[in-house]
């Protein structure tokens, strides 16, 4: 579990800086040369592992690193979702990349309140992520 976290850590920290380069304080774009590196199919497998770790963790995580590790795990989501609206040329593709993002950034805010956390909120908003996934996957994935 440590290790996992750690792990998280690392990955949450390297998308904050890559998006810190990528992103200026009013919203456009640093340089028309970003580009995602990673095909769709390796976003898609990391955002998979990233949603059984946050499934797991709603479900069954306990303890004090369940907050941190919920919120983790929502934020790098949150990237990978973010990343993944520039491979969409589809307009109902980069909207759920959107929402998937959207969802996955409240879930992390409500993650990070800890034991103030509405869990029933958290359940919901991971309902909702869950959804946007499947009408993404039944309608592209092959």
């Amino acid at each position: 579990m440590v290790r996992r976290m750690a792990m998280t850590t690392c990955l949450v920290v390297a998308c904050i800086w890559c998006s810190t380069l990528v992103a200026r304080g009013d919203g456009k774009t640093a340089s028309a040369d970003f580009k995602p590196v990673a095909s769709v199919g390796a976003l898609m497998h990391g955002q998979g592992a990233h949603f059984s770790a946050l499934k797991e963790l709603i479900l069954y995580g306990e303890g004090p690193d369940r907050a941190l590790g919920m919120a983790a795990e929502a934020e790098v989501l949150a990237e990978l979702a973010n990343v993944n609206t520039l491979h969409g040329e589809k307009e109902d593709y980069r909207a759920w990349t959107k929402e998937l993002r959207d969802l996955a950034l409240q879930l992390a805010g409500e993650a990070k309140k800890g034991d103030k956390a509405d869990n029933d909120g958290i359940r919901e908003l991971f309902k909702k992520m869950s959804a946007r996934c499947s009408a993404c996957h039944d309608r592209y994935q092959k």
